[in-house]
């Protein structure tokens, strides 16, 4: 068993199953869940849950906690917020939903920083 499937077998360990499997609110996925869009347009795949995220939780204009924001690109998924945006890029991201070049560029090299250490790019994941 990889640590990414260990890591997801812990987190769900426990968990109170809502009608048709967890849904957002329940324990141990407070924050929500990670999901991938599948080329058919839906959403599935390995949901994990998301944790406090790299830069802790954030309040969104519309009154929902964001932790990450995630996007990906030819070596995969990762979040963008991560600890080394500046401040301006955090709010960008947080209040817009808009990820500037330099939080973009930002993200994807914490990522592949992670990625060379055998790190997964989210946190709570390895």
């Amino acid at each position: 068993m990889d640590n990414y499937t260990l890591k997801l077998a812990q987190l769900l360990q426990g968990a109170q199953p809502a009608q048709g499997g967890l849904s957002v609110g329940n324990y141990p996925n407070p924050y929500g869940l990670r999901a991938y869009q599948n080329p058919n347009g839906f959403y599935g795949g390995q949901m994990m849950p998301k944790t406090t995220g790299w830069q802790g939780v954030h309040k969104t204009p519309q009154g929902q906690d964001m932790t990450e924001f995630s996007m990906g690109d030819n070596k995969g998924d990762f979040p963008s917020i991560v600890p080394t945006l500046n401040a301006n890029e955090l709010a960008q991201i947080v209040q817009k939903q808009n990820i500037t070049p330099s939080a973009r560029q930002k993200a994807q090299e914490f990522a592949d920083l992670r990625r060379s250490q055998g790190l997964s790019p989210f946190k709570d994941y390895n």
